[in-house]
């Protein structure tokens, strides 16, 4: 006998369930009269068990239904949203196990009030389907939400980089980490390969199983090729099965690819910015009263990492100095289509703004992570820093923004800037002594164009098209409500 895959456990389970309550039988009932456990039947109806073609027997004449319509994977009329949701997709892309959720549980809900969950449930089937939404934005979006679950600390991962910073002698270059792999684990580096291939020029390694070769693109700076050996490090050592074989995600099936990505990348940044020296540095620069931009410059150059893993490690403000209520963007600039898209964001605490958009709007330009680039276009430098007190208009909520933005070295047409922002409160504002320094601008700042009524601003790339709908839309009401009570 083959094994019963989940979508059969739950059939049979909601259909036992279905016969048992016909009968008008309690699970006692029908122990009592099948032979079987109580506690085995409500494993059953649970799609936690399978029964035995000799047990499916004797429910079948317990209460009395043909074999055939007990076997059969076919359900009710009444259970059709059930059917529809185990033969879509929909279930199985959600990493509901990783959110402490059980599945069957969401098809009891569906069956014990089909029209109403049911309907829910299909509809946001459906909006995905409409909105393109693909299987991989849900395991990113799922991630997202993991991450800003435990304010993206893992305290799991933080103990195993130690481990291995250990086990390496705390050594951190090159030729200690090459070492590891191969002896370790049996992998070698070839850095021939992969350029010959044209259409993987934009991937800067290639994990080969089969010869247990890590592929590296050519011409990649020491930091970058450290930053892989470690990732690829954090595979066999944290013994994570799921993966890409890609530096970036390709082909995604799987949350536990995603998962395992982001864990292969946490690794490799605690191991570049370990937590102690980092935890210091922070701290004496919180303690400064004047903000300093060449910190974080200086930060760059003495871990010898990019912009965004350094404000990755950001995460440890909230484990230990308490200031949780922070976002991270990654706003990517086209200089010819003067486009700005925020293409990665975390929200810790609370969700802040601004926020991606996925309705094309114009964000904010006074935003600073989108106003930076005015700033890298008229330095000579491939790197600025740039801090800003953002209050958002009509809103008590005002954040002290830091931003990084960096010109891409093979593409002169993208620019990226990478914030930390850091919503103030009296607590925060405690901590921060350089936020009362008056060479920090403030400025008044919305989410985007089309939703703002900032009178005549300088900055503005787009009418405020949603407002002026929102004020048609209300004076209609208005006529409407008018009318009936003449």
């Amino acid at each position: 006998m083959k094994q019963p895959t989940l979508n059969e456990k739950i059939i049979f389970g909601l259909k036992l369930k279905e016969f048992r309550k016909e009968k008008q039988m309690l699970l006692s009932d029908l122990a009592r009269i099948s032979g079987i456990s109580v506690s085995y039947l409500n494993e059953i109806e649970k799609a936690k068990k399978y029964p035995r073609p000799e047990k499916i027997e004797q429910l079948a004449t317990a209460l009395d239904i043909p074999m055939a319509d007990f076997i059969s994977t076919e359900l009710s009329a009444k259970y059709t949203p059930v059917a529809d949701l185990l033969d879509s997709n929909f279930l199985h892309v959600l990493p509901l196990d990783v959110f402490g959720i059980d599945k069957v549980k969401i098809i009891e809900m569906v069956a014990e009030a089909p029209t109403r969950i049911g309907a829910f449930i299909s509809t946001l089937v459906e909006m995905s389907r409409l909105h393109g939404q693909e299987a991989e934005h849900f395991y990113i979006g799922a991630m997202r939400t993991y991450q800003e679950m435990f304010n993206n600390y893992f305290e799991e991962i933080e103990s195993a980089a130690l481990q291995y910073l250990t086990s390496i002698g705390h050594a951190h270059d090159t030729e200690t980490y090459l070492n590891f792999l191969k002896e370790n684990y049996g992998i070698n580096i070839q850095t021939g390969l992969l350029s010959k291939y044209s259409n993987l020029k934009n991937f800067r390694s290639v994990f080969k199983a089969n010869t247990r070769e890590l592929l590296l693109r050519e011409n990649l700076h020491t930091s970058q090729i450290n930053y892989l050996l470690l990732k690829e490090t954090a595979y066999h050592f944290l013994n994570l099965q799921e993966r890409s074989a890609t530096d970036k995600l390709w082909r995604i099936n799987s949350f536990e690819q995603v998962l395992n990505n982001f864990k292969a990348h946490y690794f490799a940044s605690c191991i570049l910015v370990p937590a102690d020296s980092f935890l210091n540095d922070l701290k004496r620069f919180i303690e400064k009263e004047n903000f300093d931009s060449t910190f974080i410059e200086a930060w760059i150059n003495k871990y010898q990492v990019s912009p965004e893993l350094l404000m990755h490690r950001f995460n440890l403000l909230p484990q230990y100095l308490g200031l949780d209520k922070i976002f991270f963007l990654r706003v990517v600039h086209s200089v010819s289509a003067n486009t700005f898209e925020i293409d990665k964001e975390l929200h810790l605490s609370r969700r802040h703004d601004p926020q991606a958009n996925r309705l094309k709007e114009h964000y904010c330009r006074r935003a600073l992570s989108v106003s930076v680039f005015k700033k890298l276009k008229e330095s000579d430098k491939n790197l600025v820093v740039d801090v800003q007190r953002s209050v958002y208009f009509n809103s008590s909520n005002e954040y002290i923004c830091l931003s990084v933005a960096q010109k891409y070295s093979d593409n002169p047409d993208k620019m990226i800037s990478i914030t930390a922002g850091l919503y103030l409160d009296e607590h925060s504002m405690s901590k921060l002594k350089f936020i009362h320094d008056s060479d920090i601008k403030r400025v008044v700042v919305n989410v985007t164009c089309e939703r703002c009524s900032i009178a005549d601003c300088q900055e503005r790339a787009f009418d405020p098209t949603i407002l002026i709908e929102k004020e048609r839309r209300k004076k209609i009401t208005k006529a409407i409500d008018d009318l009936l009570t003449l």
